[in-house]
C-alpha cells in the first residue's frame, strides 16, 4: 500500500515479536508493560495512516475495515489484562493463536484487498 504501509506492517509485526520474546523470556511485568504501551502506541499510529490513504482514494470499504482495526486495537488494549490473569504461559499460546495470527490475517486479506484497490482502482 502506499504511504509507507508495507513498513509499518513490518515494523507493527516487529513490535509484536518483540512483546512476545519479552514475555517469552520472562523479563518482568515492567517491561513487559513497556512493550505492550509501544504496541498499542504504534498501532493506533499505523491505523490512523493507513485509514488516512483509505479515505485519500475513497476506499469503499473503509468503515469496514475501520470496524476491524478497532477489534485489532482492542486486542492490544487487553494485553495487559490477560497477562495478568492467564499467566505467562496461557497468554503466551493465546498470544500466538488469536492476535498475532489475526493481525497477519488482516495484513494479507484485508490490507491487500485496499492496496489493490489504491494501486488498481477495484478489488481484485
Amino acid at each position: 500500500m502506499k504511504s509507507g504501509m508495507h513498513e509499518q506492517h513490518q515494523q507493527l509485526l516487529n513490535k509484536l515479536y518483540k512483546l512476545r520474546d519479552g514475555v517469552k523470556e520472562a523479563r518482568g511485568l515492567h517491561d513487559i508493560s513497556a512493550l505492550i504501551e509501544d504496541v498499542i502506541s504504534y498501532t493506533r499510529y499505523h491505523m490512523v495512516s493507513e485509514e488516512q490513504v483509505m479515505r485519500e482514494h475513497h476506499y469503499p470499504q473503509l468503515a469496514w475495515h475501520q470496524e476491524r482495526h478497532e477489534e485489532l486495537l482492542n486486542d492490544a488494549l487487553s494485553f495487559k489484562n490477560k497477562l495478568e490473569y492467564l499467566g505467562e504461559a496461557e497468554f503466551l499460546a493465546w498470544f500466538n493463536r488469536w492476535p498475532l495470527a489475526r493481525l497477519h490475517t488482516h495484513i494479507e486479506l484485508a490490507d491487500k484487498q485496499a492496496e489493490d484497490y489504491i494501486t488498481h482502482g477495484k478489488p481484485k
